[in-house]
């Protein structure tokens, strides 16, 4: 007895060990599930795993309910005979269903991984992701002064050279203005020169009264010869137009020749006009000397025939008649006789 109550014992005192053993274990995975649930680290790898899992879950038993349900109607299209078309849609939902869970069973495994390694790796290189992080934004920051630097001294320089563009443009054109305006009052004051000239006015008129007046007579001329010879030509074809080539003929041939006429003469009188208007108003002072001369001349001419006839009348009022008749009877006798 004494040994089955010490056997007793020692079961009893082994159990209160293993008792106490067993709450020693679970508080201390207690506190490390607390410890692990509580880890930053654990909490981001548990999250991305079930997102992993979740998504690509639902990503794999997707295409596996496709892929399944396509493969089984395939499958079940060689017994549609035998089955009345059952077999394809039984063999449809089979496929669809085995390829669905599967493809969620291993779309979430791999999701899960996946998920959890990216979430843990993301974690664990935080600091460094960050440091990364914060140098590309450093960069992308430092590129966006300097591009913004870059583009405000491009601009400010393309300012510059529009605003120098322009002030050249302007003077240039204001140079172009000041030498046209001169050129054009020079022109001018030439133009009004040349008019007010009474060499250029006398040039002028002879040409118009010559190309005038010798037009007027070429176009008259023209015309005539023009009908003369439209007539004589419209003779020949007159027997096969019964008359009608002559008034024709005629027609066009004083046309013809009154625009000739006109033009030749109105040239001749122009050109011949101005240069003997140019040329006597250039020697209008040795036509005038003549001129002059001619009329002296004239006049003492009449001067001296008056004064003849005046001496010739006196004379005769002092001689007898009879003397006087025999004197103009021998003035009036022939040189020679």
């Amino acid at each position: 007895m004494e040994q089955i109550k010490a056997a007793q014992g020692k079961a009893m005192d082994t159990v209160h060990a293993c008792a106490s053993k067993g709450k020693v274990l679970a508080n201390d995975f207690k506190t490390r599930s607390v410890a692990a649930a509580k880890d930053p680290k654990v909490q981001t790898t548990v999250g991305s795993a079930a997102a992993g899992t979740v998504l690509m879950g639902l990503c794999g038993g997707a295409l596996g309910v496709v892929a399944g349900g396509t493969a089984g109607a395939a499958l079940g299209l060689p017994f549609v005979l035998f089955t009345f078309g059952l077999s394809v849609p039984f063999s449809a939902v089979m496929g669809a269903g085995v390829a669905g869970s599967s493809g969620m069973v291993a779309g979430g495994t791999a999701g899960c991984a996946t998920g959890g390694t990216l979430g843990y790796t993301v974690f664990a290189w935080r600091k460094e992701l960050q440091d990364v992080s914060k140098k590309v934004l450093a960069k992308l920051n430092h590129a966006k002064d300097a591009s913004r630097a870059h583009a405000v001294s491009a601009f400010a320089a393309t300012r510059a050279r529009f605003v120098t563009v322009r002030v050249s443009v302007v003077a240039q054109v204001q140079n172009m203005t000041t030498t046209v305006k001169s050129k054009v009052s020079a022109l001018t004051n030439s133009g009004i020169q040349v008019v007010k000239d009474p060499k250029a006015q006398a040039t002028a008129a002879g040409a118009t009264v010559g190309g005038v007046v010798l037009g007027g007579a070429g176009g008259v001329i023209g015309l005539a010869s023009g009908v003369l010879a439209g007539s004589i030509v419209g003779v020949v074809p007159a027997l096969f137009t019964f008359g009608l080539s002559i008034p024709v003929f005629a027609i066009v041939g004083g046309g013809a020749g009154l625009c000739v006429g006109t033009a030749v003469g109105g040239t001749t009188g122009t050109v011949g006009g101005g240069a003997a208007g140019y040329g006597v108003y250039g020697k209008r002072a040795e036509l005038a000397e003549g001129a002059r001369t001619c009329w002296s001349y004239t006049t003492a001419r009449l001067e001296d025939v008056k004064a003849f006839v005046e001496s010739k009348t006196s004379a005769t009022k002092n001689v007898p008649v009879k003397s006087a008749a025999l004197d103009v009877a021998k003035k009036s006798r022939p040189i020679g006789a």
